[in-house]
């Protein structure tokens, strides 16, 4: 954020990574902030951004949607970048099981195991809705679902 003076938190609070508490913090923050006085909403997990949506859908806060970055990845936050709600869902889960895995078999066979390791997460964007369509098509194809 520090390379970004002009932007201003004015808010933050723990939704405890549930829908039901993504639903009460946002309620709260469009109470006390009316329309105008936020420009995105930033959510640390697809529960509570899917309660938050919940939330300024119910309110009629139609400003807000399209300007919501979650992380998560789970299949309602993708849908909701197909339908323009959110703006932004990485997704982590469930890449880094495959690397964990792998790294305890390495370790188990006496390979040398990095202590630190990356893990690939994606990105979805509502400006290209095809990219998700095509991710979720392909995980339900061979019925996975997150």
């Amino acid at each position: 954020m520090r390379n970004y003076p002009n932007i201003n938190v004015i808010a933050v609070k723990d939704g405890y990574f549930t829908i039901q508490g993504g639903k009460q913090v946002m309620e709260g923050f469009l109470r006390q902030f009316p329309a105008g006085q936020i420009d995105i909403v930033r959510s640390d997990y697809s529960d509570m951004t899917m309660g938050a949506l919940e939330s300024i859908r119910a309110a009629g806060r139609t400003e807000l949607l399209g300007f919501i970055l979650s992380k998560g990845g789970h299949i309602d936050a993708i849908e909701a970048i197909i339908s323009g709600y959110i703006a932004v869902e990485t997704q982590i889960p469930p890449y880094f099981g495959q690397l964990a895995i792998q790294s305890v078999f390495d370790y188990l066979a006496g390979k040398p195991v990095p202590a630190r390791q990356e893990i690939p997460f994606r990105v979805f964007e509502s400006n290209n809705p095809d990219e998700a369509r095509s991710y979720l098509n392909q995980i339900r194809a061979v019925g996975m679902e997150f």
